[in-house]
C-alpha cells in the first residue's frame, strides 16, 4: 500500500500519494483528501466538497498543503465523481491535469523563473561522460583492492541559442546512499538546464523544454520521457538556496527500455559534440518549419499503428517535408492563375456543369508537384552514396517511387485499377516503411547540420533500419 511521502523527493516515473488539506484560492474552506499520482493519471479524492453540495465543478487552480508541510498547486481539475453518502456528507473526486510542488500559485502566467532543469530518460547514457577514476591498494606490484573512487571534473556543454537568447546547458546532480560500514551507492543523473537572459513564465519554459526534448528524441531514435522537471527562482543571496518548484504531469509511458546503451541511439553526443552548438541553433531556427514533419516522424515512436497506417504516415511525412522545404510549384503561380481563370471561363461556357465541376476541382491543386516528383526530389537531394545504399541505382529508385505512389493511392481509394506496383504483402510494407524512415532521418539530420556521412554510417550500423533486407525484397 502506498504511503504519504514528500513529493519533492519523487520523480515523474514514480507512483505516490499525498495526504493533505485542499482548498480553492481566496477561500477558507479546507477539505481533507489524498492526491494520487501515477505516470498517466492524477486524481484528487476529497472527504467533503470544495463547492456547493451535490454540484459538479471544474477548477483552474486548487491549493493544497500536505501532512509533510509541502505546498501544492493543482492545475485544471475536473470534478469526475460526486458521492453523497448521507445528508450533508459528500466525497468528491477530481481528475487533475498537472501540479506544482513548492508553492501555492494562483495566477500561473504572472510568476516567472530564472531557469529550469529537466532530466530526459537515458540522457546520462547517451551523453557518455567518463565520470569516475579509481585508486588501488597494491602489494608487490599486484592490485589487492580498491583504495578510493574519485568523481572527475567533467566538461559540460553550454550553448547559446541566439534566436531565443537562451542558454541550453548540460546539468547533473549526484546522490550518495548507503552507510559507512558495508555499502555506498553513488548515483549520477544527467539533465538539461534552460536559462534565458530574462525571466520567463512556466508556459515559455514548457514550450522550450519540449523543443529541446524533441531534438534529443531525434538523436536517440526512441520514445523519450521526462523524469524530473524543476523551476528555479534565484533569491540573490548566495548563502540561501534558490526557490525550487517541481512540476508533475501525466505521461503515457508505454515504451521505455529497461536497458539503454549508447549504441541504441541513432547518433551519440560524442559523434556530434564538435558541431553541437550549431545543431541546436539550427533546430530552433527551423523548428516552426519542421514542426509538422517532426511530429509525424516521431509519432511513429509513440503510437502503435497498423502497417498500412504507418505506411501512409511515412509517405505523408515526406510529402509535407518537400512542401516545407522545396518550391513545389510546376510553374509561376501568377501565370498559373491566369491560365486557370481562362480555362474556367471556357469550361463554364462550353461544357456540361458536371464535367466543368470535376475539372475545376482539379485546378485547385493542379499547380502543385505530384507525389512522385516530390519523392524524387527528396531522394535526389542526398549524396550518391546515400541514394545507392538506401535504394539502389536510378532504375531501382524509380521503381521504388512508383511503388510508393501506387500503394499510397491504393490505400487512399482502395482501387487497383491502373496500379501495377502496389505493395500488398506485409513484409513489403514493413521494409518500405523502414526505408522511408531511414530516408526521413537523413533528411532531418541534414537540415539541422549533422554531417550526412556520419548519419549514413550510423544508419548502416543501427539495428532499427533493415535496409539490406529491404533491398532484397523490394528491388
Amino acid at each position: 500500500m502506498l504511503t504519504s511521502i514528500k513529493a519533492l523527493k519523487q520523480t515523474l516515473l514514480d507512483e505516490f500519494q499525498i495526504k493533505g488539506h485542499w482548498w480553492i484560492p481566496e477561500t477558507d474552506n479546507l477539505v481533507s483528501g489524498i492526491l494520487f499520482y501515477k505516470k498517466d493519471d492524477i486524481t484528487l479524492e476529497l472527504i467533503g466538497s470544495l463547492g456547493e453540495l451535490g454540484k459538479s465543478i471544474s477548477l483552474d487552480i486548487i491549493f493544497g498543503i500536505s501532512d509533510k508541510g509541502e505546498k501544492f498547486t493543482l492545475i485544471n481539475a475536473l470534478n469526475t465523481n460526486i458521492t453523497v453518502n448521507m445528508p450533508g456528507f459528500q466525497t468528491d473526486t477530481y481528475s487533475v491535469n498537472s501540479f506544482l510542488v513548492g508553492e501555492n500559485i494562483e495566477k500561473l502566467d504572472t510568476i516567472e523563473f530564472d531557469y529550469m532543469i529537466f532530466d530526459p530518460t537515458y540522457f546520462s547514457k547517451w551523453i557518455q561522460k567518463d565520470l569516475y577514476s579509481q585508486e588501488y591498494f597494491a602489494e608487490q606490484e599486484k592490485i589487492t583492492g580498491i583504495k578510493a573512487i574519485n568523481f572527475k571534473e567533467i566538461t559540460l556543454f553550454n550553448v547559446l541559442v541566439k534566436c531565443i537568447d537562451t542558454e541550453v546547458i548540460e546539468s547533473y546532480k549526484t546522490d550518495m546512499t548507503g552507510n559507512i560500514y558495508d555499502n555506498i551507492n553513488w548515483k549520477y543523473r544527467g539533465g538539461i538546464k534552460i536559462r534565458p537572459k530574462e525571466r520567463k513564465n512556466i508556459e515559455w519554459f514548457r514550450e522550450t523544454m519540449y523543443k529541446v526534448t524533441s531534438l534529443y528524441t531525434l538523436f536517440i531514435g526512441y520514445p523519450t520521457y521526462l523524469e524530473n522537471v524543476t523551476f528555479y527562482l534565484e533569491n540573490g543571496d548566495s548563502n540561501k538556496p534558490n526557490k525550487k518548484i517541481s512540476y508533475f504531469f501525466k505521461q503515457s509511458i508505454e515504451k521505455t527500455k529497461k536497458k539503454f546503451h549508447a549504441r541504441d541511439a541513432i547518433v551519440t553526443y560524442s559523434q556530434i559534440s564538435d558541431s553541437f552548438g550549431l545543431i541546436i541553433n539550427n533546430w530552433f531556427e527551423k523548428i516552426d518549419l519542421l514542426k509538422d514533419v517532426n511530429n509525424m516522424y516521431q509519432g511513429d515512436y509513440y503510437i502503435d499503428m497498423y502497417l498500412n497506417t504507418r505506411f501512409l504516415n511515412a509517405v505523408q511525412t515526406l510529402e509535407i517535408f518537400h512542401r516545407s522545404l522545396f518550391k513545389g510549384k510546376a510553374m509561376d503561380e501568377k501565370e498559373y492563375q491566369k491560365y486557370s481563370s481562362e480555362l474556367t471561363d471556357l469550361l463554364e461556357t462550353k461544357f456540361p456543369q458536371e464535367f466543368s465541376t470535376v475539372i475545376k476541382g482539379k485546378l485547385n491543386h493542379g499547380n502543385e508537384y505530384s507525389l512522385s516528383k516530390r519523392l524524387r526530389e527528396l531522394v535526389n537531394s542526398l549524396t550518391q552514396e546515400s541514394k545507392t545504399y538506401l535504394i539502389g541505382n536510378s532504375d531501382k529508385r524509380g521503381k521504388f517511387v512508383q511503388q510508393l505512389v501506387d500503394t499510397r493511392n491504393y490505400f487512399t481509394h482502395f482501387d487497383l485499377d491502373g496500379k501495377s506496383n502496389v505493395l500488398e504483402i506485409e513484409d513489403e510494407l514493413f521494409y518500405a516503411i523502414q526505408r522511408l524512415k531511414a530516408l526521413c532521418t537523413l533528411l532531418l539530420f541534414k537540415q539541422i547540420g549533422i554531417d550526412e556521412t556520419i548519419a549514413l554510417s550510423n544508419i548502416k550500423e543501427h539495428y532499427g533500419y533493415s535496409i539490406e533486407a529491404a533491398k532484397d525484397l523490394l528491388n
